[in-house]
């Protein structure tokens, strides 16, 4: 492994207690190993032994030597989808500008699943079971100017087999993902159909497709599903004095097609920013960063906020981005805790609070917040937010030296500039994290981090050019 280059992992434990509230701090998953206790043996006491009596000789049953563990506790296989730059040394005769690979986790047995099809492919999810995944296919880099997109179910235990079409004419609003599973044989997909635009129900086969939203907006990105709703996005312009630009809005749809409506809290729809805003893998639970900064500041608190009309000018914030956790089925009572660390902040360490994006570990009890961007040359680490059991205390852990994602060195080239790094997944023990970073503004590579220790795994995908590996998809 690489280990990170400095000797201790600097941990800061930031506690944001609620008025009104208090509690135990929870467990941080990951971070805490227990303390082992010791136990008294008694002492041996005389016992009579009775004569052996004869018994059967069994035969001994065989066992298997079980297999070695595969980093990530799955089956050792890595789905990609990857860019020409990269793939035609191996396949120079391979169709497309990026296909969707499988190999092995190092890179080598590097197989194609698209064979060339199209012009750029994607992954938009792979099923509970982990044998068949949603692909994507558009001919032109920009999703808008293909209206006849189609969406393919490949079998991964038969990768020879001709792929399903499931509808041409699939989303083309936004990024992935446009289709979830709802289990190993339904989907649902963004998309066209016999009733127009919108959003369908479709057999894993492409059969018996049903459209299940009526709503008048625009249904652009599937964000969540539990087992009785979907939920969604479209985008909305507004404008928060110096913060303005494209806010997503979230709507709930009943699977079954009989209810739908907005995602609201308190009575006020959820909307936010990029990607502030994420559901627990088991559905129950959903964090969000609303779009519009709050008077929930402690002033004396040691944070800035940017001044634009002032010619970069800090000054002490009244106002600050707060992030909420809830579970769904209580929505109206999420816990807030203001995005401020409890220390002393540098003029260089300003954080744009809502541009800050969201995903949950995998055991449902923290979000992980990473900070999409690089103001005055600086780069800022990851942080885990803990959630477990909606506990009323909250608990920020900064990741000061999550491995390679903080390189002030490697960021020469991008100084003043925005970067946004991405967040894949987890592999299937939970354990590590696929995220791809930012070198330089233009140039990337995907890395795979050990959780526990901090470091990273130095044989992920060394095979490959990983500037031009995306969405990477660790099998079960």
């Amino acid at each position: 492994m690489k280990t990170f280059p400095k000797a201790l992992l600097l941990i800061i434990f930031a506690t944001l207690t609620l008025v009104g509230c208090s509690g135990n701090t929870p467990s941080i998953p990951f971070l805490n190993s227990p303390t082992p206790t010791a136990s008294n043996t008694p002492a041996p006491t005389n016992t009579i032994t009775p004569a052996p009596t004869a018994t059967a000789t069994l035969t001994p049953t065989p066992t298997l030597t079980p297999t070695p563990t595969q980093i990530g506790g799955g089956s050792g296989k890595i789905l990609f989808t990857y860019g020409k730059e990269g793939f035609e040394s191996a396949y120079p005769d391979l169709g497309g500008e990026r296909n969707v690979f499988i190999s092995d986790l190092d890179g080598s047995n590097l197989i194609p699943i698209t064979k060339g099809l199209r012009g750029y492919n994607y992954i938009e999810a792979v099923s509970p079971d982990g044998s068949k995944v949603l692909i994507s296919s558009f001919r032109s880099r920009t999703r808008s100017k293909d209206a006849n997109a189609i969406l393919y179910l490949f079998d991964l235990n038969s990768i020879d087999k001709e792929p399903i079409k499931i509808i041409q004419g699939f989303a083309q609003h936004t990024n992935s993902p446009a289709a979830v599973w709802i289990d190993d044989l339904r989907i649902i997909y963004v998309g066209k159909g016999e009733k127009g635009y919108g959003i369908y129900v479709v057999n894993a086969d492409g059969s018996n497709p049903q459209k299940i939203d009526t709503s008048t907006a625009t249904p652009e990105m599937i964000v969540g599903i539990d087992d009785e709703r979907i939920y969604w996005i479209n985008s909305v312009h507004k404008n928060y004095g110096t913060n303005s630009g494209d806010y997503k809005t979230v709507w709930w749809t009943n699977i079954d097609g009989s209810e739908q409506g907005k995602l609201e809290s308190n009575g006020i729809q959820i909307e936010y920013f990029y990607k502030g805003m994420s559901f627990s893998p088991d559905g129950s639970k959903i964090a969000w960063i609303p779009s519009a900064p709050e008077a929930a500041c402690d002033t004396s608190e040691k944070f800035y906020s940017f001044d634009f009309s002032a010619e970069y000018k800090l000054e002490l914030a009244t106002n600050c981005y707060l992030l909420y956790v809830a579970e769904v089925s209580d929505i109206n009572n999420p816990t807030k805790t203001p995005l401020i660390p409890k220390r002393e902040l540098l003029p260089d360490n300003f954080r744009y609070g809502k541009n800050y994006f969201i995903t949950w570990l995998p055991d449902n009890s923290m979000v992980l917040l990473m900070y999409p961007g690089s103001y005055f040359n600086e780069w800022y680490p990851p942080e885990l937010y803990s959630v477990a059991d909606n506990h009323p205390s909250s608990n920020i852990v900064w990741l000061e030296q999550f491995p390679s994602l903080n390189d002030r060195n490697a960021e020469e080239g991008s100084k003043g500039g925005v970067w946004f790094p991405s967040i894949y997944g987890f592999s299937p023990d939970g354990r590590q994290i696929i995220v791809r970073k930012i070198i330089d503004g233009s140039t990337g590579e995907v890395i795979l981090v050990d959780l526990g220790a901090m470091s990273l795994e130095d044989n992920f995908l060394n095979d490959l050019n990983l500037d031009e590996i995306r969405n990477a998809y660790l099998l079960p």
